[in-house]
């Protein structure tokens, strides 16, 4: 029953998370990103399996190594990566599918040299592409945020220096694909989901939404300014740990981070990044999203595996069961067809690897042994068509996801007066759930949607309907308003006043403290009513406790201010 709560509220959310541009999500294509039909050289079940599924997409890797003469990765005795794709290829278009190369330098620190490398690797892209003129869906760079692929992520004092180095990589590759055919597809980035928040300190990776930021200021000092560097934006946004709630997005153990109910997170820090450009962004600029990489683990049943689970990942005996992969899978699709920027997701394996410090987020285990999920998947894509909650929408820019307010204007100044502010689109759990990850996760365009019941249930007030049109308001006192979609609906637009003891760099971490969630309705033709002005704290463990009962303000023809004492803003 829980389980089926969630699902809802995260459906809702995700859809009352884009703005009022509709339209038809039913084409969305599904895969998989696997190696393992190109290892099979066309002789193996991989194919014929896939699509028995309804799925017609494979991404598959292939990374320029600078250290051999090919440029392809040498996988030992004498064989190289160049061996295994010509089968591969032709058993793909064969079966009807189509192949996406996911390319990058195979070593972290040669990305970490672009001045020497981005033009060997864009010559040996050229090479690729027309030696594969059937191929014409790249994916270039992959996770740059992270040091296993580009290497090093900052400089002694702490400045952020993968997103230029990746850039580079990134528009050079971009160039050398378009040079062979201007019709290839060029997905950039695949993005990863987490990283440390960049702030003078050297860490070990970097957070997504700071990564854009400085990939957005590369860009616009760069020689490709005035130009594209990516025809759509490749994410992955992996839940870690996977217990984490659908609902929720994703954790921030590991930094700030974005999840498939939070991709607005992520769309507003490209549209932050790239607005005015010559490269589209997400939303007002149709850029399509791809989510190359995503997936959930399970715990095998059959033998064969070797090795140990990564720990702390949540693959246990409740949320790495094929159930629960089975019912995560099915919310990703029904999310994803609410999402009109989205078009292409990619399951990360179709079979299980064996190592299990790799991956079991396949729909098969060894020896091609069907999961639940297998069974669901297939049900899923072939009946799930379009929203299940109404029309899909593309996201509309609001704010940042820095801790800004929304004007109303498309611009994100940044919030003064100790507060922050935006729409909750990811919360469940009530008064026992963690506030602190859903208030991590707070997205500043959109509406707060399935998770403000959530709210009103664990301060224990009523949800609150009204007319004519609604406003954020800021703990600073400044506000947008937008007129209402229809004569009643929920009000969804609050704001988050800063209370002691609270310090709130960005909404990527909000500390234990004091809070006040407030919405304000603003009739037409009528003075604003204060529906909920309800204190409440957060613990140290991240749990809600409201503070003493929520109250419902009272419209008044003319109120009569009663003066307050003066409080230390802090």
């Amino acid at each position: 029953m829980k389980r089926t709560i969630a699902a809802c509220v995260a459906l809702l959310a995700a859809a009352l998370a884009f703005g009022v541009a509709s339209a038809s999500a039913d084409n969305v294509r599904f895969g998989v990103n696997d190696d393992e039909g190109m290892f099979e050289k066309g002789t193996g079940p991989f194919f014929s399996t896939l699509t028995s599924l309804g799925m017609y997409d494979n991404t598959i890797t292939v990374r320029w190594d600078e250290s051999t003469p090919s440029g392809f990765e040498d996988l030992g005795g004498g064989v190289t990566l160049q061996s295994f794709l010509p089968a591969a290829v032709a058993a793909a278009n064969l079966a009807g599918v189509r192949l996406t190369f996911d390319v990058y330098p195979r070593h972290s620190l040669a990305a970490g040299n672009p001045s020497a490398n981005a033009p060997r690797f864009a010559a040996w892209l050229k090479t690729l592409a027309s030696t594969y003129p059937s191929v014409t869906h790249y994916v270039v760079m992959n996770e740059c945020n992270q040091p296993l692929f580009v290497n090093p992520q900052y400089d002694a004092r702490g400045n952020l220096l993968s997103a230029a180095d990746c850039g580079q990589f990134l528009a050079a590759g971009y160039q050398a694909l378009k040079s062979v055919n201007p019709g290839i597809f060029v997905w950039g980035l695949g993005l990863s989901p987490h990283g440390a928040r960049v702030d003078g300190t050297v860490h070990r990776d970097s957070s997504p939404f700071d990564f854009l930021a400085a990939l957005g200021a590369w860009y616009k000092a760069s020689p490709y300014a005035g130009a594209r560097i990516m025809d759509g934006l490749d994410l992955h946004p992996y839940p870690i740990p996977q217990s984490v709630p659908f609902a929720q997005g994703n954790g921030t153990g590991n930094g700030p981070a974005y999840g498939v109910a939070t991709l607005p997170l992520v769309y507003q820090a490209f549209y932050n990044a790239f607005n005015r450009t010559a490269q589209p962004t997400v939303g007002p600029g149709r850029l399509p999203v791809s989510l190359n990489e995503v997936g959930i683990q399970t715990v095998p049943t059959v033998g064969g595996y070797t090795g140990s689970e990564t720990p702390n990942w949540g693959i246990d005996g409740t949320t790495g069961t094929q159930d629960y992969q089975a019912q995560w899978y099915k919310q990703l699709i029904d999310t994803v067809e609410c999402d009109a920027s989205i078009t292409n997701v990619n399951i990360f394996k179709l079979l299980d690897q064996s190592d299990l410090s790799g991956w079991q987020s396949g729909l098969y285990q060894l020896g091609w042994v069907a999961k639940t999920s297998a069974a669901v998947v297939k049900n899923e894509i072939a009946t799930v068509k379009t929203c299940p909650t109404g029309a899909a929408s593309f996201w509309s820019p609001g704010g940042s996801t820095g801790g800004s307010t929304s004007t109303g204007s498309g611009s994100s100044p940044s919030s003064t007066g100790g507060s922050v502010s935006g729409d909750l689109t990811a919360f469940s759990g009530g008064s026992t759930g963690s506030v602190m990850s859903a208030l991590s996760n707070i997205a500043t365009a959109g509406s707060l949607g399935g998770g403000a019941s959530a709210i009103f249930q664990a301060l224990g007030v009523p949800t609150q309907s009204g007319s004519g049109t609604e406003s954020l308001v800021a703990g600073d006192g400044r506000s947008s308003t937008r007129r209402l979609a229809s004569a009643k609906l929920p009000s969804r637009r609050f704001s988050f006043t800063k209370g002691t003891g609270i310090t709130a760099p960005s909404l990527g971490t909000v500390r234990a403290g004091a809070y006040r969630l407030k919405i304000v309705l603003r009739p037409a033709g009528a003075k604003p009513v204060t529906l909920l002005s309800a204190p409440f704290t957060i613990d140290k463990h991240g749990k809600l406790s409201a503070v003493g009962p929520a109250k419902k303000a009272k419209a008044k023809a003319k109120p009569k201010r009663k003066p307050k004492p003066k409080k230390k803003k802090h």
